[in-house]
């Protein structure tokens, strides 16, 4: 899910926390993964939101972020 901040020098976690607020109400499910620009990902210093991992992109522009639910890989024998 695409997310706009209005408040764009809002701490990263702020951010992610109030995208993942959203994204659990709308579809009622935890979100595990979520996409910020490379350069809020430095500066927050940290691969982590509470449980929501992060990751750098250049397609993600400043004051928006890309927030979702991984893919889970199995191996059948």
């Amino acid at each position: 899910m695409a997310w706009h901040c209005d408040h764009p020098k809002q701490p990263l976690d702020q951010r992610v926390a109030e995208a993942a607020a959203y994204y659990r109400a709308k579809y009622n499910q935890e979100p595990t993964e979520c996409w910020v620009p490379p350069a809020d990902l430095s500066a927050y210093g940290s691969a982590w939101a509470g449980t929501i991992r992060l990751h750098g992109s250049r397609s993600i522009q400043r004051g928006e972020l890309w927030i979702g639910v991984g893919q889970t890989v199995t191996l059948d024998g």
